[in-house]
């Protein structure tokens, strides 16, 4: 019995044992499973990581991009990869390592056939359900002219960019009527859509693989990001060490492209560095830029330098696109392009116009753009250069989007002639801008001012003044105490302020031609050089001391409009010989024509005779009746009426002589 239940506790004693053993075995066991599907399913992220890594420099390739710099990537004082820059795509990563042991990650590489490369799956290409290979790559985008000709043009590259000059209004057809006659089909708007864009469309995308570790021990991959899946063979062994990179070398030693070798089958691709493709670009100053902006006046040509990088000496085609009034030209030779302005500057409807500029390697086609705004001047004439700002209270001129070109403005010191250039439109001359202005001579307003501003031109030795025909306003003495000597005020004024040519001494003639009802008061006061006036047919006012003291003033004529001459209008115009009223005169003002010693002959014609102020004609003022040195001519049918309604100049008497100036028409002498 003892013997019995030794045996019974050895045995419960070795059960326990071997329990004991398989749970540590078995716990032992489950750690491994664990650890070893974590690193399965990092090795699967960085499966898929790498997959689209390779794709990305598959699309640089189509995309014809270029590499721009490379960046080893170090860890642990090693190189285990490289970060790669390109011109237009985002910077990509890639890893390089040496075969792992025992590891079961399926192979993803690429392959090309026919110029397209494709995905292979361990060694063999990589099929969909339907047995076709999947492309690692877009169908590759079209350039403007291979879209042109799949709309039907059938001419050369070099006819197609030699078309494009055809577009600016004087050769009678357009670029796109040009590419129509030549077979092209597509509308303007899908013609014009096609010319965008450096490199034609994108074309589509391709098909990146994707991969995955399923809970069953199986890799999946999926060719839709995701949505269908495909099982392959079984996530079995452990995952290789530095085996599961898609490279095995990286070469940035080649100065021409960078050359990276698939792990799979020793396949390289090459990517090329920027410099290897050509490239145009304007010069300005120092400068090189892929758009400029260009100033150009009417009936001048600006001209362009450009540099062509080409260190492949490829054939370059360029041409230029303008859709304005404006002509391009290219010297290949020179390697300058010529933007010319026609001489109408009204030709030229927008401010700012665009000319496109084509480069093309048959390849490869880049758009450069040229912006050309349409500069304009204000001409002058002075004693030294002037500057545009340097108005008594800041800018001369103001306008819409008017800007001053300081690099573009000129004056050349033997002829005195100056030119302040800008852009935009000047839309008024500013208060005080030539106050007290001593250097300058003479200004040619441009097209588009409205508005002079009060005292602009007051005190200055301003001489002569071309007004333009978009002029509407006048300010008060604009031109008061100034040199000025003629001037001519155009049909589209409607306003003139009071004393605009106050004490103008130098001031001979002015035509006033403006669309005016009142010359206000002191317009020409004291003008004492003034011989030669012209009134607008439009006036019906002339206000008091509208011409007093123009003393070298000697005839008149007042246009039949006119119904109120106010006070000393006319008064002390010593040399006034001649005054030829208008027919619809209600009111001539007191002392209109005072002290007009000069005085012989006066013409109404009106049937009505006006209203007289006193004194509004010279009276005897002790004269005899024989030196009464003027006589008034009225419609002899009215002579009596006359007389009688202006007493003064006929019967009334006064303290000292009869004053009898008023004639019938008819005895008015022949000249």
């Amino acid at each position: 019995m003892k013997k019995i239940i030794t045996c019974m506790i050895f045995g419960l004693l070795s059960l326990i044992s071997c329990t004991e053993y398989d749970e540590i075995a078995i716990w032992n066991k489950s750690e491994y499973i664990d650890s070893r599907l974590a690193a399965l399913e990092e090795l699967c992220s960085r499966m898929n990581t790498y997959i689209t890594s390779l794709q990305l420099i598959v699309e640089a390739l189509q995309g014809n991009d270029y590499v721009t710099g490379v960046t080893p990537v170090v860890e642990n004082g090693k190189t285990i990869g490289y970060t790669i820059t390109f011109i237009k795509s985002g910077p990509v990563t890639i890893y390089h390592g040496k075969d792992g042991q025992q590891g079961t990650a399926p192979v993803i590489g690429i392959k090309q056939d026919g110029g397209i490369y494709y995905w292979t799956f361990d060694g063999e290409w990589l099929t969909d359900d339907r047995g076709d290979r999947v492309m690692a790559q877009g169908m590759a985008g079209k350039s403007a002219y291979e879209l042109a000709v799949e709309k039907g043009y059938r001419g050369t590259l070099e006819a197609w960019l030699a078309s494009l000059n055809g577009s600016n209004g004087n050769d009678g057809k357009s670029a796109y009527e040009l590419a129509v006659e030549n077979g092209y089909r597509g509308t303007e708007e899908e013609w014009l859509e096609s010319l965008k864009g450096d490199n034609g469309n994108k074309g589509d995308n391709g098909i990146t693989p994707k991969l995955e570790i399923r809970e069953d021990g199986y890799w999946y991959i999926s060719y839709d990001g995701g949505q269908m899946w495909t099982k392959l063979d079984r996530a079995t062994g452990d995952p290789g060490q530095n085996g599961d990179s898609m490279f095995s070398d990286v070469d940035n030693s080649d100065p021409d492209y960078l050359v990276l070798t698939l792990s799979e089958n020793g396949e390289q691709i090459k990517l090329p560095y920027y410099k290897d493709k050509f490239d145009l670009l304007f010069v300005s100053g120092t400068d090189k830029v892929k758009e400029m902006t260009v100033y150009c006046s009417a009936g001048t040509t600006a001209v362009v330098n450009y540099e062509l990088t080409n260190p492949l000496n490829a054939q370059i085609s360029i041409a230029c696109i303008s859709h304005s009034g404006y002509k391009v030209t290219v010297d290949k030779t020179g390697k300058k392009i010529s933007v010319s302005a026609p001489d109408d500057p009204a030709a030229i409807s927008e401010p700012e116009s665009g000319i496109l500029v084509f480069a093309s390697d048959d390849e490869r086609t880049i758009m450069r753009k040229l912006v050309v705004k349409q500069m304009k001047y204000i001409e002058y004439t002075a004693h030294q250069q002037l500057g545009w700002n340097n108005g008594a209270y800041g800018p001369r001129f103001g306008g819409k989007n008017c800007t001053f070109l300081d690099e573009q403005c000129t004056y050349d010191k033997n002829t005195k002639e100056g030119k302040w250039a800008y852009t935009g439109t000047v839309e008024r001359v500013n208060d005080g801008a030539f106050l007290y202005e001593d250097q300058i001579i003479s200004i040619v307003l441009p097209s588009g001012i409205e508005i002079i501003e009060g005292v602009a031109f007051q005190q200055s030795s301003i001489e002569t003044i071309e007004l333009p025909n978009t002029l509407k306003s006048i300010g008060n003495t604009c031109f008061g105490y100034s040199k000025l000597t003629r001037i001519t005020i155009p049909k589209s004024v409607v306003s003139l302020d009071r004393a605009v040519f106050s004490k103008c001494a130098e001031l001979i003639s002015a035509d006033i031609q403006a669309n005016i009802e009142e010359l206000p008061s002191n317009t020409f006061e004291q003008c004492s050089k003034l011989q030669n006036i012209k009134l607008p047919e439009s006036l019906k006012r002339i206000s008091n001391n509208t011409f007093i003291n123009c003393s070298l003033l000697e005839e008149i004529t007042i246009p039949d409009a006119v119904t109120v001459i106010d006070d000393k209008a006319f008064s002390q115009c010593s040399s006034l010989k001649k005054v030829i009223l208008g027919t619809q005169l209600e009111r001539i003002g007191t002392n209109a024509f005072n002290r007009c010693s000069a005085l012989e002959t006066i013409l109404c014609p009106d049937e009505t005779p006006a209203t007289l102020g006193k004194g509004a004609f010279p009276v005897a003022d002790g004269w005899t009746v024989t030196n009464a040195s003027y006589r008034i001519y009225v419609p002899d049918e009215q002579l009596e009426t006359y007389r009688q309604a202006w007493p003064d100049y006929w019967a009334a008497p006064n303290n000292f002589q009869i004053t009898k100036v008023i004639y019938g028409i008819s005895s008015m002498p022949t000249q």
